[in-house]
């Protein structure tokens, strides 16, 4: 008995360090495959001819196989196609492409202007004569993607798709929306994944879109690929704005995450065009609702959107120790660079023992009347009893949580981000969070990414990604950093606050995650931009406890996969790339995070 207690320490010892060199070699693996995925995007060496060939095909066939109980078909379908002229090649690849399409009615109606050149052309004549199925109809007006709104009650069907002349619908198209339907019988909107298709076949620029992302919508029209049940067009009133009416008029809208549409290599050339036509729509949309002082401009290939709103109390809760050179950074920006007036600021100090500070102290409290400074509870520091206890001080109906180590850059920084926070339905905004070096620090949290849950384009350049948004497109996300985040009051109290066991992190990500599992919606903004000096505030040491606890509390969600990131994209990395065949599953990242550092 005693030799046995005398080996405990041994092998306690040993299983010690043999985990300790199983962690290294695991960390190891995973950063070596992080920098292979790298230098293949660079180098071009995993294109996405091969990721259609490799990942794609099985992922269908997979799908395909999954048996529904109450699978039918033989819904009617009308496709529509609304152009100033059309070209015949072009319409007869779409029309090929609708001809394979099985288990479901269809028919196409075109609408042209009446001083279109395309009347006059015997090619159409003889296509209408020869394909029953084809429908036209001549307009007066001129021809804009919205003119068939107006006779949508008019339309054969239930189910309306506008269409591209020269798109292309996969050959699996109908199969996805009659599985879709009979697994969501609600959906009245349903919309998929699409890409750009040449006339040898060639397939480029694919765009994986998240799950029904409301605030999105205002950036861009990423549902232009998409089937619109005529029930949710019925109260439309005006052509204009329609897009947001029928989203809001639909009971579910639902995201095939597939490529089922290729566009014509045209399609893309008229992007600014598209994206003029989209800012009218948001601009009547906000004004049927009653906006005022709209402004509406293209920026980055997306949107900024712009309306004057109400200015509510907002209290900055900021904690702090120390560290004068970044606190001073940050309140001195933050007086001087703000332009909206509404708000307290609530520092809460964790026992500072620097004597400059007390003095600044002192000078900021003679200087500015909207500033609070107060001690921590005593203890150890725990980010989120803290925050917890300055919500409890703060008057606003907004609560900014805001760390000491950030600079403000935009004036309009806090009214962009109350402007989103009084949106219908939303909870939290977050901001865009630079680098020093002009990198992304922050640009929204996907959750899962790397294992648990990591900002994306972190230490990327600002730049756009063609298969998922950028960092400058207005968009719903899982989670936003505790560094800058804006939450309303009601929803920060209906969820109980921060959870006081993750004392330093994950604190953000599962306070997110219950403003979501409530009912809310979470927001991420670029126009609202500070740099952060991230580390600074305080050391990087992560208490394994947060890591056991913080993996619980997200192991749900991580097994779910972020609604508003596409499963085709990767895990395994912070960057929108193609998700490779070899990915290991999320939650095999998050149990060996557990095993090796928690």
């Amino acid at each position: 008995m005693t030799s046995g207690r005398s080996n405990r320490p041994v092998a306690f010892r040993i299983r010690s360090a043999c985990l300790g060199l199983a962690g290294k070699v695991w960390a190891l693996s995973v950063n070596l495959r992080k920098q292979i995925i790298a230098w293949q995007d660079r180098l071009g060496l995993y294109s996405y001819s091969g990721w259609v060939w490799r990942v794609e095909q099985s992922a269908i066939r997979k799908a395909l196989a999954q048996p529904i109980s109450n699978f039918s078909g033989g819904r009617v379908v009308c496709f529509v196609i609304a152009e100033e002229t059309i070209s015949i090649p072009a319409l007869v690849r779409t029309l090929a492409s609708l001809k394979v399409q099985g288990g479901i009615e269809w028919s196409l109606v075109l609408f042209l202007p009446a001083a279109s050149p395309c009347l006059t052309s015997e090619s159409l004549k003889a296509l209408l004569t020869d394909e029953p199925q084809v429908r036209l109809i001549v307009i007066e007006e001129p021809v804009s993607i919205e003119s068939w709104i107006t006779a949508s009650n008019e339309l054969p069907g239930e189910w309306v798709v506008p269409l591209g002349a020269g798109d292309q619908l996969s050959q699996h198209w109908s199969s996805f929306f009659n599985r879709e339907l009979a697994l969501h019988p609600q959906t009245e909107i349903i919309y998929w994944d699409e890409d750009v298709q040449t006339r040898s076949g060639r397939r480029s620029q694919p765009f994986f879109k998240p799950d029904w992302s409301p605030e999105l919508l205002f950036s861009l029209n990423y549902l232009e690929s998409a089937a619109f049940c005529k029930k949710s067009l019925n109260s439309i009133q005006a052509a204009e704005g329609w897009i947001f009416a029928a989203t809001q008029a639909a009971r579910q809208i639902s995201h095939v995450p597939f490529v089922l549409q290729h566009r014509s290599p045209e399609f893309r050339l008229a992007n600014l065009a598209r994206l003029a036509r989209h800012a009218k729509s948001v601009r009547a949309f906000l004004s049927q609702r009653g906006a005022e002082e709209i402004s509406v401009e293209p920026q980055a290939k997306a949107l900024r959107v712009c309306w004057k709103t109400a200015q509510p109390l907002v209290s900055i809760i900021i904690p702090t120790k120390n560290n004068l050179v970044y606190l001073r950074r940050c309140l001195s920006t933050l007086f001087k660079k703000t332009v909206y007036g509404q708000y307290e600021v609530v520092l809460m100090d964790d026992r500072s023992t620097d004597p400059a500070v007390q003095a600044y102290y002192q000078e900021m409290r003679a200087q500015v009347p909207n500033l609070r400074i107060v001690s921590n509870e005593p203890g150890p520091f725990n980010y989120s009893r803290v925050n917890n206890q300055g919500a409890r001080l703060a008057h606003g109906e907004l609560l900014l949580f805001l760390n000491n180590d950030v600079e403000i850059l935009t004036a309009d920084w806090l009214s962009e981000l109350v402007r989103w926070a009084q949106e219908p339905g939303v909870g939290m905004v977050g901001a865009k969070l630079l680098y020093p070096n002009g990198m992304i620090q922050h640009a929204g949290i996907v959750v899962g990414m790397t294992g648990h849950a990591n900002h994306v384009f972190a230490g990327k350049q600002p730049v756009q990604s063609e298969m998922f948004l950028s960092p400058d497109t207005l968009r719903n996300v899982s989670a936003v950093t505790g560094a800058c985040m804006l939450v309303r009051r009601e929803v920060f109290e209906q969820v109980g606050g921060f959870d006081e066991a993750l004392s330093l992190v994950f604190n953000d990500v599962e306070l997110c995650l219950r403003v979501l599992n409530s009912g809310w919606r979470v927001v991420y903004t670029p126009a609202a931009r500070l740099i952060h000096y991230e580390g600074r505030s305080r050391a990087r040491y992560i208490p394994p406890e947060n890591i056991l606890l913080g993996a619980q509390r997200l192991r749900e969600s991580i097994m779910q996969g972020d609604p508003y990131y596409n499963p085709n994209l990767s895990y395994e990395v912070n960057w929108p790339t193609l998700r490779r065949a070899t990915q290991p599953r999320r939650l095999w990242l998050l149990d060996n995070i557990v095993r090796y550092k928690g």
